[in-house]
């Protein structure tokens, strides 16, 4: 299989100066992309690494796997300390500090 040549990149900086890529890429036969190495890197995927795929009113964003997953396990602890009655960060590692005494003995 050849590889695949990129068609068009641009990239983009906000007000921040946060750098952002407009890409074009060819979908083979096989309907696979190549995430090319300046992409994946900012992704922070290395090789056999994953990305999640997220579609969202007609638009895909790619992801890295690993903090999408992270990302969306703390949005879904949020409040979960307060709802258990730890109403800070030290009340939180008091518990759970005695949940690792406990397992130990």
């Amino acid at each position: 299989m050849g590889k695949l040549q990129t068609a068009q990149c641009a990239v983009l900086r906000d007000a921040n100066n946060n750098v952002a890529y407009s890409l074009d890429v060819k979908v083979d036969p096989k309907g696979r992309i190549t995430i090319p190495k300046d992409i994946r890197a900012a992704l922070g995927a290395a090789r056999g690494g994953k990305v999640t795929f997220i579609v969202e009113n007609g638009e895909i964003r790619v992801v890295n796997a690993a903090l999408h997953a992270l990302a969306d396990l703390q949005a879904k602890l949020t409040g979960a300390a307060e709802q258990a009655g730890l109403p800070d960060e030290a009340a939180v590692s008091d518990w759970v500090a005695a949940r690792r005494k406990e397992g130990a003995r």
